[in-house]
């Protein structure tokens, strides 16, 4: 875990705090201070951050450090330093105070991965101003005896990789994001044959923490029987991580999408094929979905196994989804189905439609564990 601390007003206090704080880390997490933007600056060009933790809340160099964290990919977390409390915000002037909050103080505790105080009092009071529930208390070793630097320091790496563990799609590489769409389609594929040398080899080479990235994404979409079913189809036993038990940060719409009124059943009739107005209905509750931007990746990934495992007269259900106005969503829905599954479109019961309201729907389900 890569940390730059970004002490703005060059406190001294604030300064020693930092100081205590990085000699007591573990070796797995390397931290970097700085105290100017042109020091951030260089610090981010120089090595990716996972995190830049801000001291203090009143610096007029915050919006670029936000847009900076933005532009690099990097969390923040705010650790105010007793800045928010009522008796310090009441000796700001009115209007500088005001000018402040509307620009960008505010904005910067909402936008915050996390937010860590150092006391109940100034708990109370951060969560009083209504800006963000993700409040962290550390106490600080400095000012009281009820911790010990070591002990600070566990505290406050336990807030990091909190902040790490959530939102997990957005802090995957590339490679993880490839490996977790490839378990996908193992999952809804159910055989070998289907992967080729480079996806198993790519699986194969995944380590724990990349692991820990996927198992804890199908944690939190309710996907993580798909991904347990894929690693089982390349021959892989995932490492034991537990995802059930790592602490992060929900995200409210995926807390709604679990929610949401599940999809309908496909059921095979006496005849050994499925219901054409059960697949019918499967696509409407699809598109409801989308709709009420309820709509999952565990959804696509049901219609999927749906799809591939259809036995259906093909020309009839085109006509059904027709006659319902849902041919124009259901080539949509087959466009997610091989955005996010890899599945041949062979398998597909229309031609796929990737235009902008299909691309809107992709980035719903890449964003649902937002904060």
């Amino acid at each position: 875990m890569n940390i730059i601390h970004y002490n703005p007003h060059d406190d001294k206090v604030i300064a020693e705090y930092i100081d205590t704080l990085n000699m007591a880390m573990t070796d797995d997490v390397v931290s970097r201070n700085a105290s100017t933007v042109k020091e951030i600056k260089k610090e981010l060009t120089s090595q990716h951050a996972d995190i830049i933790n801000i001291h203090g809340c009143w610096h007029h160099s915050l919006p670029i450090v936000m847009s900076m964290a933005k532009k690099h990919n990097a969390r923040i977390v705010v650790t105010p330093h007793g800045q928010l409390e009522p008796w310090i915000m009441s000796r700001q002037n009115t209007a500088l105070r005001l000018f402040r909050q509307t620009t960008y103080q505010r904005r910067l505790i909402r936008q915050a991965y996390s937010v860590i105080v150092m006391g109940e009092m100034e708990y109370m009071n951060t969560k009083r101003l209504g800006w963000s529930d993700r409040i962290e208390t550390v106490s600080n070793s400095l000012f009281t005896s009820k911790t010990t630097d070591s002990q600070m320091a566990k505290d406050t790496i336990g807030v990091f990789q909190k902040v790490m563990d959530s939102n997990v799609f957005q802090a995957m590489d590339e490679i993880t994001r490839k490996a977790l769409f490839l378990l996908f389609k193992a999952a809804v594929t159910n055989n070998r044959q289907w992967i080729d040398n480079e996806e198993a080899n790519l699986i194969g080479a995944l380590d724990y923490h990349q692991w820990r990235q996927i198992m804890i994404y199908g944690y939190s979409t309710s996907s993580l029987e798909y991904i347990l079913h894929g690693a089982e189809v390349f021959s892989i036993t995932p490492p034991d991580c537990h995802p059930e038990n790592i602490k992060h940060y929900p995200a409210a719409r995926a807390r709604y999408i679990a929610e949401a009124k599940s999809l309908p059943i496909l059921k095979i009739g006496d005849n050994g094929s499925h219901s054409q107005d059960d697949m019918v209905e499967m696509i409407r509750a699809i598109k409801e979905k989308a709709d009420q931007k309820t709509i999952g990746i565990a959804d696509i990934l049901q219609l999927a196994v749906a799809l591939f495992n259809l036995r259906i007269n093909e020309d009839e259900l085109r006509y059904k989804l027709d006659e319902s106005q849902l041919s124009s969503f259901a080539a949509r829905a087959m466009a997610l189905c091989t955005y996010f599954t890899c599945i041949p479109e062979g398998f597909l019961v229309t031609h796929s439609k990737n235009d902008r309201k299909t691309k809107a729907i992709i980035n719903s389900i890449l964003t649902q564990l937002k904060l």
